[in-house]
């Protein structure tokens, strides 16, 4: 039976929006569940090891651009869920010991009222029972997203981040929400190698130029 939440407030997908029987711990009604990826979207900046939950396109974008960029913070609950799931699933003798995430600027953070790569992290360590803590710091840059090809997106991250002493010999899982050129994993991970870090690995929960499991004429939703 719905509880009386439920019933007054009924969940929607958090990909297509379809109002939902019951509240699911990964936020998706079962059609957009049946195409995520049967495993982890594997890809390794610099050599190091991250998972993607999702190919960024279709309503996985359209869902991630309510997150970061209308206020939708509600969908950090599902987001960080897949987050937490890939990188279990990916490592399951779990090779990291605290969490951290690639952080927006000071200023971004204001502008916005949250980081939304902090939010998941925060989510997806509950969940993994692994302790948060902030690595990295990152100057006001143009948002990468602005950029025209992957040169200038290298050359606009370059020495935007400097790092804390939080990340000496610690065994880092590194979050950040959609990879694209890679320029920004790339980044966080040489000031956490150059901070001490231990080792790294890395998540995100969407990367460009994936291709996802997807039914005949079917769009990913």
């Amino acid at each position: 039976m719905p509880t009386l939440l439920e019933l007054l407030y009924p969940p929607k997908c958090a990909f297509c929006r379809t109002v939902m029987a019951r509240r699911t711990d990964n936020g998706l009604c079962g059609p957009c569940a049946e195409l995520l990826p049967g495993a982890p979207l594997r890809f390794a900046p610099d050599g190091v090891p991250c998972v993607a939950v999702l190919a960024y396109r279709d309503q996985a974008r359209e869902a991630f651009l309510r997150y970061k960029f209308q206020g939708q913070r509600v969908l950090a609950l599902p987001f960080g869920y897949l987050i937490a799931q890939a990188a279990a699933e990916e490592w399951p003798a779990l090779r990291f010991d605290c969490v951290t995430w690639a952080p927006v600027s000071a200023k971004r953070k204001r502008e916005r009222g949250y980081d939304q790569s902090e939010i998941l992290a925060r989510r997806a360590a509950k969940l993994l029972d692994k302790p948060v803590i902030l690595t990295l710091k990152r100057r006001d840059t143009p948002p990468q997203s602005g950029l025209p090809d992957v040169q200038s997106r290298r050359d606009n991250v370059q020495g935007a981040y400097t790092a804390s002493d939080a990340a000496r010999d610690r065994r880092v899982l590194l979050i950040d929400d959609v990879s694209t050129s890679g320029a920004t994993l790339r980044e966080c991970i040489a000031t956490l190698k150059k901070a001490g870090a231990q080792s790294i690995v890395c998540a995100v929960l969407a990367k460009t130029g994936l291709q996802e499991k997807t039914s005949p004429g079917t769009d990913f939703c």
